[in-house]
C-alpha cells in the first residue's frame, strides 16, 4: 500500500506515525490543495480531502467506479482520520464506522 500526499508518493509502507504527520502538514492555504490518497492499486483506495482548519471529507473505492463511496460527514477531526486511514492500512474492517456511507454514481 502507498501513501500519496497532493499527488507525490511518500511512503510505500505506511504507518500511524507517516499518517498523522502527513495529514497534520496539509494546508490548503497555503498548498491550494489537500489530498491524501491510501492506495492498494489504482482501482481500490482511500481518499481524503482538506486540513485541520476546514476538517476532512473521505471517499473510498473497492475495484471499480461502481463501488465509489463518499462519506456524508465532510469535517472530519485530524484525529478521526488518522484513525480511519490507520485502520484501513492495517485491514481493520471497523474503519468503515467512522462514517455514513453513500455510493456516487456518475
Amino acid at each position: 500500500m502507498k501513501l500519496q500526499i497532493n499527488g507525490k508518493v511518500v511512503s510505500r509502507n505506511p504507518h500511524r506515525g507517516i499518517i498523522r504527520e502527513s495529514l497534520a502538514g496539509l494546508d490548503m492555504d497555503r498548498d491550494g490543495e489537500g489530498i491524501a490518497i491510501l492506495s492498494h492499486d489504482m482501482m481500490t483506495y482511500m481518499q481524503v480531502g482538506g486540513d485541520q482548519k476546514v476538517g476532512f471529507d473521505a471517499e473510498y473505492q473497492e475495484g471499480d467506479v461502481g463501488k465509489h463511496y463518499r462519506a456524508e460527514n465532510d469535517s472530519f477531526s485530524l484525529e478521526e482520520i488518522v484513525n480511519m486511514m490507520s485502520e484501513y492500512v492495517e485491514g481493520d474492517v471497523d474503519w468503515k464506522k467512522y462514517g455514513n456511507w453513500s455510493r456516487i454514481t456518475w
